[in-house]
């Protein structure tokens, strides 16, 4: 969002053409299948 300039995730979805479901589904396989740990 920051890269688009879109305030509210509601227009931000309808920029990318994906529901939150569809993101929430992405997110978690991405999550799920990662090989590296997450460090800060």
């Amino acid at each position: 969002m920051k890269l688009s300039g879109h305030k509210s995730l509601v227009d931000f979805y309808k920029y990318i053409k994906i529901s939150p479901e569809e993101a929430g589904k992405k997110i978690k396989t991405i999550w799920e299948n990662r090989t590296e740990p997450i460090t800060n």
